[in-house]
């Protein structure tokens, strides 16, 4: 990571220089007039020229010169923010904004708005629907949980000028637009997340009374974010939505309307809709309890709702799933066995406390084996690629957990100080000087390498080479910038040490004093954010 010195708070260096050239100024200018009064008595100058000069030069006694307004470290730091790329000043001007003055919090938050229009990435949030978190999709997850996306940034915006100004707010969610997804199939690794959408919307609406103009708004937002479904997980966030809403009957009515239809059109998609759905059933009962306590007839809720899950249960089954939700003890041939509806907790859900939400010839019935027989059954295993297992990250990865196995203890108290320090200098040249092996993209060997330098990090006691460690994995983070599309992919280990998990330990304020003095204005600016934030106001 470069060193060069960047523009600090309280810099006592500056300070002191500028004291310097001050006092030379001072003590400089009373001769300097005296010579200027010589040379008029000689009558060198025209008297009249001389006393206007030294009009100019001599400062009155009784001129007063304002002081200059204390310095601003929060302007500094929005304005470093709009030299980022979009993602990052958007989410530093939110950040700055919680801690800002109401009126500048508006200008904040306004400007946070306009830079998460320019964001490419139109939708980050994923839920990852395999087994194994540490794979090239687990840790797409876990970067886009610092929801630095285009319409995550938009909806934190809006959602912080609610606090604010309502109808500005309202206005922000009406130019926002919710990207389109496609069901991904047995393929997929990560289903997309627009919850956080669908949850503001719904805070939104239930934020206190109303004017006119804000409920024809509101309603126009809520009835667009159902119609704008699109895959299986966005049914179970408008559920949520609808119920944080507080809509009166005849618009609960109408979006339940709404979210029916919604359930009706859309393919099925069996990975996400057994991963992602699995709590469903709280919700839908909610939802469907709320509706009959306001009078709505929800049969033909409850109809859809069963459609949906059969409809998701009969679309191609992912072959590797089926070997945990078949029932094992039926006697056909596996690949002919039903699912077992037990095993799948929306549809159990659906059989027992929804059935039993409706009296006794109501026609909602409870969901059948026989219904769900698949119609295809597919191959096809995960687009995934599963870390540390084979090649540099797998001999790095056993070598660091030998050498600090029960936690980092065992070896520490057992080894000698000279053989451990010989084995951790040695893993470290190597983490150093490791490449991408043959036919490894840079992202899964930034993500490999990355976590290795963490586990040594913080297996390692304070001392020189923990320091050492910490100083190599900021280098490499700073090296690979470039490397590395969406950024946010290249960010989130960063963000560990400057906000995350662990930015309180010893650890996180050394990668903060690397980073404050990078010259990627990303890393230094949130280090800065990070000083301005947890010093006294």
């Amino acid at each position: 990571m470069a060193v060069s010195e960047r523009p600090r708070f309280n810099d006592s260096v500056a300070d002191a220089n500028q004291a310097k050239l001050l006092a030379g100024f001072h003590g400089n200018f009373l001769p300097r007039s005296i010579q200027l009064m010589e040379v008029v008595m000689d009558g060198k100058w025209p008297l009249t020229g001389a006393i206007l000069l030294l009009l100019f030069v001599v400062p009155s006694q009784s001129q007063h010169v304002p002081a200059k307004p204390p310095h601003d470290p929060m302007e500094d730091i929005a304005g470093m923010a709009y030299g980022m790329p979009p993602e990052f000043g958007a989410d530093v001007l939110l950040r700055v904004a919680e801690l800002a003055p109401t009126r500048k919090r508006r200008e904040l938050l306004d400007s946070a708005f306009l830079l998460a229009g320019r964001v490419q990435q139109p939708l980050a949030p994923w839920k990852y629907i395999g087994r194994n978190g540490d794979t090239r999709a687990g840790y797409q997850e876990y970067a886009s949980d610092l929801h630095i996306d285009r319409l995550s940034l938009s909806v934190r915006a809006a959602a912080a000028m609610a606090a604010l100004d309502k109808s500005r707010a309202i206005e922000m969610f009406l130019e926002i637009q919710k990207p389109q997804s496609n069901a991904g199939g047995c393929k997929a690794a990560l289903a997309p997340d627009a919850s956080i959408y669908y949850d503001e919307l719904g805070k939104l609406a239930a934020q206190g009374t109303l004017t006119k103009r804000q409920s024809e708004d509101l309603d126009l937002l809520l009835d667009g974010a159902i119609a704008t479904i699109s895959v299986t997980p966005d049914v179970l966030a408008a559920a949520r939505m609808i119920i944080a809403s507080n809509s009166d009957r005849d618009r609960m009515q109408a979006l339940l309307g709404g979210l029916a239809g919604a359930m009706l059109r859309l393919d099925g998609d069996l990975r996400s809709f057994v991963t992602l759905t699995a709590q469903g059933i709280d919700v839908f009962y909610t939802l469907i309890q709320r509706a009959q306590r306001n009078g709505i007839d929800t049969r033909p809720f409850a109809h859809a709702l069963r459609q949906y899950i059969v409809t998701n249960l009969k679309s191609p089954h992912c072959a590797d799933l089926l070997a945990r939700l078949q029932n094992p003890s039926r006697a056909s041939a596996p690949g002919r066995r039903p699912l077992d509806l037990d095993k799948i907790p929306l549809a159990a859900g659906f059989n027992g406390s929804v059935v039993s939400a409706f009296p006794s010839g109501s026609g909602i019935s409870a969901i059948t084996n026989e219904e769900i027989r698949p119609l295809e059954q597919v191959s096809e295993k995960i687009d995934d690629v599963v870390y540390f297992t084979a090649g540099t990250a797998r001999s790095l990865n056993l070598r660091i957990r030998e050498l600090f196995r029960s936690q980092g203890s065992a070896n520490l108290n057992t080894l000698p100080k000279v053989e451990m320090e010989d084995a951790v200098r040695g893993i470290m040249e190597e983490l150093q000087s490791w490449k991408p092996d043959s036919g490894e993209s840079y992202l899964d060997y930034y993500n490999q390498k990355v976590v290795l330098y963490f586990a040594l990090i913080d297996a390692l006691p304070a001392g020189p080479s923990r320091d050492r460690a910490t100083q190599y994995l900021g280098e490499f983070i700073n090296a690979s910038y470039d490397r590395i599309v969406p950024k946010s992919d290249w960010f989130h280990f960063a963000h560990r040490f400057l906000a995350g998990k662990v930015y309180e330990s010893p650890q996180g304020e050394a990668f903060r004093i690397l980073a404050a003095r990078s010259q990627n204005n990303v890393l230094a600016g949130y280090a800065q954010l990070w000083r301005w934030r947890h010093s006294p106001q």
